[in-house]
């Protein structure tokens, strides 16, 4: 249940996030196509979401090496 809550959470996240880049590229830049307005949102959200996980994954392995190393002094 917790996962299919996650995964619901994050379409509607990403739905609405996807729509308001849109929405900022069309009050922006109004002459672009579609297709182009969509491959930008797609570019940004995807960076971003890399960026979160680059953070989240070291963030865990900062904490498992804080708890491999807790005796050793410094």
């Amino acid at each position: 249940m917790r996962k299919i809550g996650g995964t619901l959470l994050g379409i509607g996240v990403g739905i609405l996030v996807g729509w308001g880049f849109y929405w900022l590229f069309d009050l922006a830049f109004p002459e672009l196509p579609i297709a182009v307005k969509i491959g930008i949102t797609s570019v940004v959200i995807g960076l971003t979401l890399l960026l979160i996980s680059l953070v989240r994954e070291r963030i865990k392995t900062s904490k498992e090496d804080r708890k491999k190393f807790k005796g050793v002094e410094n």
